[in-house]
């Protein structure tokens, strides 16, 4: 009959175990503050869905732009190693069709190198680059005066 007691009790014990650990799990974190972080954490990545940056078409357009072309230092966020980064001030700029873009007038650009420009010997100076711009942001050059 003891045998009976110890099974029957180490059963109501493992079963009693088996419902709190279901009841925790099903509700998740117990502090308030732990809730909110997890709410916020769900809001960021329905924001930072991928199906935003495809809704957004990448826009290109052949254009020459002057202004002044300048470098400065930036450390790489993923690598942390320091790379050069040149940058175009818009003095005024126009389309393949000779067509003024004046919302470009102003603003600063980031130009991409590409192989065979050498776009240190310009840093500092006024020049004249015909090239691709890219989402009203960056200048892909073809050709630098």
């Amino acid at each position: 009959m003891k045998r009976h007691r110890m099974l029957v009790l180490a059963l109501a014990m493992a079963v009693a175990m088996g419902l709190v650990a279901g009841a925790y799990a099903a509700e998740g974190p117990a502090c308030p503050a732990a809730k909110a972080e997890k709410a916020n954490k769900d809001a960021k990545d329905a924001k930072a869905a991928p199906a935003d940056k495809a809704a957004k078409p990448k826009v290109e357009v052949k254009c020459e732009v002057k202004g002044k072309l300048d470098s400065k230092m930036v450390t790489n966020k993923k690598t942390g190693k320091e790379a050069k980064v040149f940058q175009l001030t818009v003095a005024e700029a126009k389309n393949a069709d000779g067509k003024a873009l004046e919302a470009l007038k102003g603003k600063t650009l980031g130009v991409a190198g590409k192989k065979g420009l050498k776009l240190g010997d310009y840093a500092g100076k006024d020049v004249t680059i015909a090239g691709t711009l890219v989402n009203n942001k960056r200048l892909v050059p073809d050709t630098i005066k």
